[in-house]
């Protein structure tokens, strides 16, 4: 809880990664806030305050996957609100003439998330810039748990995900200085 907020104040894409984390770690412990509680919070070792507000968080984002019936996969509306907000946000930069080094950074990107579109199984040609930004998320989900696992990573992989980490390191810079007012991109 306590990470996600930090995450989500100074860093939206590693906000999105880690509560992308937070859903699979709840899978994986099948929604019981009594093993989250055994294996995730008491370990911690918290007051007994930030205790009690970390449980009735994980039971929220429980409750949350339960309604909204993402129990074996997907994600909570709200992430899917986050990454679409950033979607926008990143037609409405494409869309200014001023952004041409944001711009540039998204063209030495694109073939590379084309690639994880299609390994996905959609067609890269047919894919909205929503898919485009997901796509980049998963595949940098995808990375983090690679590393994660301590499983080998090719040059290749590691090249790509280089233009597509700072497309998106970019565009959550973006993000914040329109969060924090020091920028207005939306044009409405």
């Amino acid at each position: 809880m306590f990470i996600a907020q930090e995450k989500k104040k100074n860093n939206i894409a590693e906000y999105i990664l880690y509560m992308w984390h937070v859903e699979d770690l709840l899978r994986a412990f099948k929604l019981d806030i009594q093993l989250i509680k055994d294996h995730v919070i008491t370990p911690l070792q918290y007051s007994e305050e930030q205790t009690k507000k970390i449980i009735r968080w994980y039971d929220g984002l429980i409750e949350m996957i339960k309604e909204e019936g993402i129990e074996e996969n997907g994600h909570l509306l709200f992430i899917k609100n986050t990454l679409s907000d950033l979607t926008d946000l990143h037609i409405s930069i494409m869309r200014q003439d001023t952004e041409t080094a944001y711009q540039q950074q998204y063209f030495y990107a694109l073939p590379y998330i084309k690639e994880l579109i299609s390994k996905s199984g959609a067609n890269p040609e047919t894919a909205d810039t929503l898919s485009e930004i997901e796509s980049s998320f998963e595949g940098l989900y995808g990375l983090w748990m690679m590393r994660l696992k301590k499983k080998e990573i090719t040059t290749q992989t590691e090249e790509a995900f280089k233009y597509i980490s700072s497309f998106i390191a970019n565009l959550t810079h973006k993000y914040h200085e329109t969060e924090n007012g020091r920028r207005e991109f939306y044009t409405g």
